[in-house]
């Protein structure tokens, strides 16, 4: 049923909304009973839709990793290569999963054809999985001719590559994928990504590369209401800054200090994964009764609660390959960059207390100088947070 409304486009109303909260309960205690293609259609379903409360959504993906290893032979590689997509699409980190289908395609690198082998290769790049063995394998089948390639997996395993810090294999893979005829905005914006990384891309592909990339970060210019709240907290710091920079590179970030080379960004919960591995259901979750969800795209929540929510769980979740990658490629850049989670900014309580707690915040994340000491009667913060 899941599967049908995902593929229809249909998630969107109330009625697919509560079907899919259901779902996610109501498979936990059954997720025995599931066939392969059955756990596919699944989890294809919800990171497709991106449907469902999130907690329960992280207690299902928990089961079906737990579930789908002693399943791998009666999976399809393309059934392989989806899960572990929907793993990483929807925010789920499952190393033991990944690891079990790591083996799987090591083992038979030919049964997958390019576009699972470009997904898987995505799908543990965004996971950030170390797993050096299955992204030889990828790069083998594609450098060798073994698997032919078309312009999207060919941007994709690129991407991948660079996204998970492995240049010679880049190097290997980019003599023959670089000759693909690229022409989408996406393809061409991974690949831009990918000559930051390195320089592996012919002049032509480079300029036209270049060009969709910088309309791309044109289109997603949106800072969030915490972005909005990290800028105000700077200009009374007296922290000069340039919002929503565009770096020389061509990246856009948060807020930037260009004569320091120092930079913030906000990491909202898209920029984490959620680690279900270990996950104890009810430590790590909240109650029924008072579960926000993690990630903005599920059903919204209050920020305060969403916060104070994650940050009771906050071992559980780890910074996504993407965003280690633009971390990396910043770095690479001479950028100094200071994170922001959004489990830590202070949130509610007194209005006045709370501008000083985000100020502290602040001050001790940028290492600035407290304020001078105050006059007789009045307050004074130290650096925290």
């Amino acid at each position: 049923v899941t599967w049908a409304f995902a593929t229809a486009d249909a998630v969107e109303t109330p009625t697919a909304r509560r079907l899919f909260d259901q779902v996610a309960i109501d498979a936990v205690p059954r997720v025995e009973e599931f066939t392969a293609q059955g756990l596919c259609n699944l989890t294809w379903a919800f990171a497709t839709a991106g449907a469902g409360d999130f907690d329960d959504a992280g207690r299902l993906f928990a089961a079906v990793a737990r579930r789908a290893p002693r399943l791998l032979d009666e999976f399809t590689p393309q059934g392989l290569a989806n899960m572990a997509w929907a793993f990483s699409a929807l925010g789920i980190a499952a190393p033991r999963f990944f690891a079990a289908v790591a083996d799987a395609v090591v083992d038979s690198p030919r049964a997958f054809d390019a576009q699972s082998l470009a997904s898987l290769a995505w799908a543990f790049a965004v996971a950030d999985v170390a797993a050096p063995h299955l992204f030889e394998a990828v790069t083998r089948a594609f450098a060798s001719g073994d698997t032919p390639a078309d312009p999207q997996s060919a941007s994709t395993t690129l991407w991948a590559l660079a996204c998970a810090d492995l240049p010679d294999l880049l190097d290997a893979a980019a003599d023959r994928l670089v000759k693909e005829r690229f022409d989408h905005p996406t393809q061409l914006s991974q690949l831009y990504q990918v000559s930051l990384y390195r320089p592996v891309l012919p002049p032509a592909l480079l300029a036209a590369s270049q060009h969709a990339f910088k309309h791309s970060q044109d289109e997603t210019f949106s800072p969030s209401e915490m972005q909005r709240q990290v800028a105000a907290g700077l200009h009374r710091l007296g922290w000069r800054h340039n919002f929503e920079h565009r770096t020389p590179e061509g990246l856009l970030v948060d807020m930037a200090q260009p004569h320091t080379n120092r930079l913030i960004e906000v990491y909202g919960p898209f920029h984490y994964m959620l680690l279900v591995d270990d996950l104890h259901p009810d430590r790590d979750l909240p109650p029924s009764d008072d579960r926000p969800p993690l990630h903005p795209r599920h059903r919204p929540a209050d920020d305060a609660s969403q916060r104070r929510h994650a940050s009771r769980r906050r071992r559980l979740l780890l910074l996504t390959g993407k965003t280690r990658f633009k971390e990396r490629l910043l770095a690479k850049a001479g950028w100094t960059v200071h994170r922001v989670p959004y489990f830590e900014w202070p949130e509610g309580g007194n209005p006045n207390t709370l501008q000083h707690k985000r100020d502290a915040y602040l001050r001790s994340l940028l290492d600035l100088h407290p304020p001078s000491a105050p006059t007789s009667g009045s307050g004074s913060v130290q650096p925290g947070g």
